[in-house]
């Protein structure tokens, strides 16, 4: 405690140095409060702990993003570290394979709708001009819309604990269009609650707004009596609305008689939902407690550097068993991307001791057992 009171007079003392035009060692000196990072518990023979330590480190010593070195970690390329060829091309590969999913995504969700076919100037291709622009293409500007939102709640919210974030990179998702996005950071957060508040503010936004849309969808589907309405509808099996515990609950209370339904009945549904259920299982994995997510930046902060690594390992394991299973292709396929890209536990914080109050402790479990509900299948169904 001694150490900690310590280290947040002098760091004071420091920002107010370097704020006002002070001294140059100010200016050339940033400060850390961490564990001992070279603790080894079988040494510690009387069982306290690692020891809290001031690291002072050249603010010269910065993110990756900002520093612009080469690097031949992919992820360090990925998030725009390298000056070489690939580390450029890969976030421009990364839109443009975005783009292409999802657009994908939005046709496959329109391809079981025989009636919008019949309605096509060229009856022999699904891909024609009036299908992708009067129908696929409103749903796919929904989904990068639900992305824009879930980036710009982490930039605002980055913006207010003034933390540095790069330009966000998305990634493609066959079974969804997206995955989501990585989002490096470029400069360390001052404190474990800003690490916290910025990680968790994009994808609880998108989860909550995710989880309106579906609802809306099906209230609309329900409560539409025009048949020439319902024929411009996706059509997708009954099975997608048991692919998740979250899903299915809504369904139950707003349109009951799906529920009833053969699993592979094919029902026309209101884009809305096709939407929202994009942004509800994106939403769902980023909040996984593993790596660079945002669910393991968020461990990271309500646990601890060491109990969230533990954390990430298992969830890790979790997922590979999952994927191997055959039981998910979305974990299947999220998971390849996390391993590829993610699963390494992201920067300190410059305060690591401090830790979050009761009330954001709180709001994570409840957020992280709505996630689990979303990617658990609902009773009597798979998962997607």
């Amino acid at each position: 405690e001694s150490i900690k009171l310590g280290y947040e007079a002098i760091n004071l003392r420091f920002e107010t140095a370097r704020n006002t035009n002070g001294s140059l060692l100010s200016k050339r000196i940033q400060l850390f409060l961490m564990d001992d990072p070279e603790y080894n518990p079988r040494l510690d023979y009387n069982n306290e702990g690692p020891q809290s330590m001031i690291l002072a480190l050249s603010t010269n010593v910065q993110p990756l993003g900002n520093r612009q070195e080469e690097s031949d970690n992919e992820l360090r390329r990925l998030q725009g570290g390298g000056n070489g060829i690939a580390s450029k091309g890969l976030p421009v590969l990364a839109v443009i394979f975005s783009l292409v999913t999802t657009i994908t995504y939005t046709v496959a969700i329109y391809a079981l709708n025989p009636y919008l076919h019949d309605n096509q100037s060229d009856l022999s291709s699904p891909l024609s001009i009036p299908l992708l622009v009067n129908q696929c293409l409103p749903v796919a500007l929904g989904i990068f819309a639900l992305q824009a939102v879930h980036e710009i709640s982490h930039m605002l919210a980055a913006k207010h604990y003034n933390v540095k974030l790069g330009w966000p990179i998305p990634l493609p998702s066959l079974q969804i269009g997206m995955f989501g996005s990585i989002t490096p950071y470029q400069s360390f957060p001052n404190q474990r609650r800003d690490l916290f508040d910025v990680s968790m503010s994009g994808p609880t936004v998108t989860l909550l707004l995710s989880t309106l849309l579906s609802a809306l969808g099906l209230y609309l589907t329900v409560a539409s009596s025009s048949f020439e309405v319902i024929s411009t509808y996706p059509v997708v099996p009954c099975t997608l609305l048991r692919s998740s515990v979250v899903l299915g609950t809504v369904t139950s209370f707003i349109a009951p008689k799906l529920m009833l339904l053969p699993p592979t009945q094919v029902i026309p549904l209101h884009p809305l939902f096709l939407i929202g259920l994009t942004g509800l299982f994106s939403s769902a994995l980023n909040l996984l407690p593993i790596g660079r997510l945002d669910g393991g930046r968020a461990s990271m902060a309500v646990y601890g550097r060491r109990s969230a690594s533990l954390i990430s390992l298992l969830m890790l394991l979790g997922s590979s068993l999952l994927a191997l299973s055959g039981t998910s292709r979305i974990c299947t396929f999220f998971g390849l991307w996390v391993v590829l890209f993610q699963r390494n536990l992201d920067l300190p914080t410059r305060n690591e001791i401090s830790e979050l109050d009761d009330k954001r402790v709180v709001f994570y479990g409840i957020t992280l057992f709505f996630s689990m509900l979303v990617l658990l299948p609902f009773p009597g169904g798979v998962s997607p």
